[in-house]
């Protein structure tokens, strides 16, 4: 299974002050490792697991839909 980041690209050029001026696929190997260290952690194993599995295809209950964007 590939390994789904639960922030894209985008999402880090918009959020982040210098905006354009990084390049964000540089960036991608750190979210994972901050992904894995603190997401994992805070979720605990079995609802990050299930939630990184409903990304790729954006399957998300209305729930869990507020768990990943925060709205």
């Amino acid at each position: 299974m590939a390994y789904a980041l639960f922030i894209t690209r985008n999402d880090i050029i918009k959020n982040t002050p210098l905006q354009g001026a990084i390049d964000a696929d540089k960036l991608l190997p750190f979210v994972r490792t901050a992904q894995d260290k603190y997401l994992l952690d805070l979720l605990g194993t079995v609802l990050f697991y299930y939630l990184q599995a409903q990304l790729p295809n954006n399957t998300f209950s209305s729930l869990n839909l507020i768990i990943v964007t925060g709205n």
